[in-house]
């Protein structure tokens, strides 16, 4: 039944009274439109109810206005949607944004596509919109070149996607989500948070260059298991270890890299070499040899005894081997059985076929001499057959049919077409002036059969066929290609041009080259056809001449001396003096020099001297920047120093004086792994680095000083003895001094008295006063001034004999240096009286 739907339902109810006619029979209604117009005919409508369906109360997604909130559920009757005629639907069933289920007789309402979604789903997930699945992405890490140094330090921002734009600043990469409804992944490492962004940091380091690393050691150690004989193979196993190289900062050197040496080890079966298989025992081995009898007949009478099945004499067989016989067997043939079964013998010729099992080496000393010979009553071999017979060939003698030469028609002189002689088993040819003669080679094996046409037999037996019965020489001349003109070059300068002629061919040959005063000035050179062959223009000779110019002198222009000074300013092209050659140069107001170089006159430029497109001018281009003949450097230069460290010793890094950063130049010091003090000095590639006094792309100086760390020493000063000297010698006296980190002791030598000082603390060093004489290895030494021995005069006591003063005390002080002094000092003193 057709509904009639987009109508209120009094207006349908209606219609369809008014277009209600009653007839004795059915009743009908009839559509509105016209047979015409494209809707459907008039069909029958029941006017039955429908049934109500079973659910009374329908969950649907009511349609409203708000973006944010775009539907709300709502359970409502079914007859707010539905109804029991087939006129229209009711309230919800007629909202054209409401979600509604299939139900009893209703189709449902907008389920399916709804943007990115649909309205089944809308309706499942309790009409609300479901999410779209969000795009997860992850960022393309920066590709970083860190290259020892910093010149060639370089990094590549990742391309930007449909999804992340990637952008630098200070130091990071950034990367940021452009699309809609798209997350970062946990995919990016290296990457750190940054308010919704990713940031990637750009690090160098700044490590000295390395030589490159040498290849890793590779060691092999090979272990051979027990010789298999039999199959004669051998099991090895071979243990291969590799050993990486590593950087050494301290050493500043590749050094062997032992904890990460890996090894292989791998095992094979080879065969045993030659040495090898000497090791084992001999092998015993089987094999067939066919040996030629020397003449049909010859059999070995030693092996007739060995079951030969026609052991008879009557055919008059020889014994080939006994003692005095010429005619041994020969031509030893080592076969496999099914070779042997397939050989097939030479007409005429009797073979002998031997079984032998033995040593190699035993059947190779047989077969050596390529003979069989009889020795001590028996063949050499007797001892080695183990089964043998003869082989018998078939009668030689057959018929043979001589055949015709082959000739190729060739171009050219007489007589020069080329005449094959066919080849024929049994049939020699030779060839005449007239004839081509064929030979039967051994008259007792072969016979002429029937002779093919044009062949006769001649009386000495030869057959004979007549050259002009199959071939006839047409004598046509060989068609050659016109030679090209031969290379002509007549370069500035007099009488110096030359010619360069091909070599002569068989088929061309060329004159001499004529000079310019028989040619009326020209320089000639004629190529000539040889003998058969003519030119394709149908000439047998071709003639080339040239004018030969000898006006002009040779010149070559050289380039100018550009100089190229720190800056601009000065920048400037000096123009060469060549004799010969004219220079002009012009100055762009943007700084770029031509200078243009062209032949005086009178001259050429030398050939390969000038530009591809005129050899005679040449330009040379200075720019600021690159891609001419010279380019001139804008960027500025700097000179750069420091001072040289004061300090002898106790030198400290913190305390050496830097000189100070400056826009585009920094300076870095520190003391190296060798002990020296290391100075950095790095400017911007705005600039240079001045190095004698002109401009080079430097960026980076060097300064390198020795220096010394070490504590300073101490400086010590000895002091002189304490010395008593009064009258008389008994009451002199010297004192040894005492000062910290000092030993002290008297000696005497050449005649006079030294008092003796060594260092004994670390770290200490002479600060000696006059009088002081320093004897290294930290040793000084100070001459003492002699005492004086002046008599204090005598003494008388009553009632005793007067008594006199001892008149001569000798002290003797001796003692070697500290290093060598003894352990004791005598000091004798010897006193003389009077009474």
């Amino acid at each position: 039944m057709t509904k009639l739907r987009n109508f209120k339902k009094g207006w349908a109810l209606a219609l369809a009274l008014a277009l209600t006619v009653t007839f004795a029979g059915p009743t009908y209604a009839v559509n509105a439109a016209s047979e015409g117009d494209g809707q459907e005919a008039a069909q029958p409508v029941t006017t039955a109810k429908k049934d109500k369906p079973e659910v009374h109360k329908v969950a649907i997604c009511h349609a409203t206005s708000s973006k944010s909130n775009p539907y709300t559920s709502n359970k409502v009757s079914w007859s707010s949607i539905d109804n029991e005629t087939e006129v229209d639907w009711n309230g919800h069933g007629n909202h054209d944004g409401d979600i509604i289920p299939a139900f009893g007789d209703f189709p449902g309402k907008n389920l399916g596509a709804i943007g990115d979604s649909t309205g089944q789903a809308i309706l499942k997930n309790g009409c609300n919109v479901p999410e779209a699945p969000k795009t997860v992405v992850n960022p393309s890490n920066p590709v970083i070149v860190d290259m020892c140094g910093t010149e060639d330090d370089s990094y590549t921002r990742p391309a930007d996607t449909d999804s992340i734009k990637y952008y630098s600043d200070g130091g990071y990469v950034y990367a940021e989500i452009t699309a809609d409804n798209t997350v970062w992944g946990d995919s990016h490492s290296g990457w750190k948070n940054a308010n919704g962004k990713l940031k990637f940091k750009i690090e160098f380091t700044d490590e000295a260059c390395q030589p490159e690393a040498p290849a890793d050691l590779v060691e092999t150690d090979s272990m051979i298991g027990d010789f298999e004989c039999n199959s004669e193979t051998v099991d090895v196993k071979t243990t291969t270890t590799t050993t990486p190289y590593k950087w050494s900062k301290h050493k500043e050197s590749w050094v062997l890299d032992t904890k990460n040496s890996s090894t292989e080890v791998t095992y094979e079966t080879r065969p045993l070499t030659e040495e090898e298989l000497a090791q084992c025992p001999p092998k015993v081995v089987s094999e067939w040899v066919l040996w030629t009898l020397p003449e049909a007949g010859c059999v070995d009478a030693s092996k007739l005894n060995m079951g030969f099945a026609n052991a008879s004499n009557s055919k008059g067989w020889k014994n080939c081997n006994t003692a005095g016989n010429t005619f041994p067997q020969t031509n030893p043939q080592v076969m496999t059985e099914a070779q042997l079964k397939s050989f097939v013998p030479a007409c005429g010729t009797w073979y002998q076929a031997d079984l032998y099992k033995g040593t190699q080496a035993a059947i190779d000393a047989v077969l050596a001499d390529g003979m069989l010979t009889y020795k001590n009553g028996k063949v050499e071999d007797s001892k080695l057959v183990k089964k043998w017979f003869y082989l018998e060939g078939p009668d030689c003698t057959s018929e043979v049919m001589p055949a015709a030469p082959t000739v190729v028609e060739v171009c050219g002189v007489d007589n020069n077409d080329i005449i094959t002689l066919p080849v024929t088993p049994g049939i020699e040819y030779s060839l005449t002036d007239d004839y081509v003669v064929a030979h039967i080679m051994d008259p007792e094996a072969n016979v002429w059969g029937d002779m093919p046409e044009g062949w006769t037999v001649a009386d000495n037996g030869n057959a004979m066929l007549m050259l002009a019965d199959f071939h006839t020489d047409s004598n046509e001349r060989c068609v050659v290609p016109t030679p090209p003109r031969p290379a002509f070059v007549d370069p500035c300068g007099l009488n110096n041009w030359v010619v360069t002629v091909p070599a002569n061919t068989d088929e061309v040959t060329w004159g001499a080259v004529q000079d310019n005063i028989a040619l009326n000035g020209k320089v000639g050179v004629t190529a000539t056809a040889t003998a058969g062959y003519v030119f394709d223009n149908g000439n047998t000779t071709k003639a080339y001449a040239w004018t030969d110019v000898d006006s002009l002198l040779c010149s070559a222009p050289v380039p100018p001396v550009i100089v190229d000074e720190c800056g601009v300013e000065d920048d400037r092209a000096v123009l060469p003096e060549t004799e010969g050659v004219v220079y002009s140069q012009k100055v762009a107001p943007s700084g770029d020099i031509r200078v243009t170089a062209v032949p005086a006159e009178g001259y050429v430029f030398t050939d390969g001297t000038g530009s591809a497109k005129n050899n005679n001018i040449k330009y040379y281009t200075v720019t600021v920047g690159a891609g001419a003949d010279f380019d001139l450097d804008t960027r500025d230069c700097v000179t750069v120093s420091v001072p040289a460290p004061s300090a002898e010793c106790a030198f400290m890094v913190e305390d050496y004086p830097l000189p100070a950063n400056t826009e585009g130049v920094t300076y870095e010091a520190w003391i190296a792994p060798n002990g020296q003090l290391r100075i950095k000095v790095s400017v911007d590639h705005t600039m240079h680095i001045l190095v004698n006094h002109s401009a080079k792309d430097d960026y980076v100086k060097w300064f390198s000083f020795d220096v010394n760390e070490d504590a300073c020493p101490t400086a010590v000063t000895p002091v002189a003895p304490t010395v008593v000297d009064v009258c008389g010698t008994v009451n002199d006296s010297r004192t040894l001094p005492t000062t910290e980190g000092v030993a002290y002791i008297f000696n005497s030598h050449d005649d006079h008295d030294f008092l003796f000082a060594s260092l004994t603390a670390e770290n200490t060093v002479w600060s000696l006063t006059d009088g002081w004489m320093d004897l290294g290895e930290n040793n000084a030494e100070l001459q003492l001034a002699a005492l004086t021995n002046e008599s204090c005069g005598s003494t008388e006591v009553l009632g005793e004999p007067p008594v006199e003063t001892p008149t001569d005390v000798t002290v003797v002080l001796g003692a070697p240096p500290l290093a060598e002094a003894p352990s004791a000092v005598a000091v004798v003193a010897v006193a003389t009286f009077a009474g």
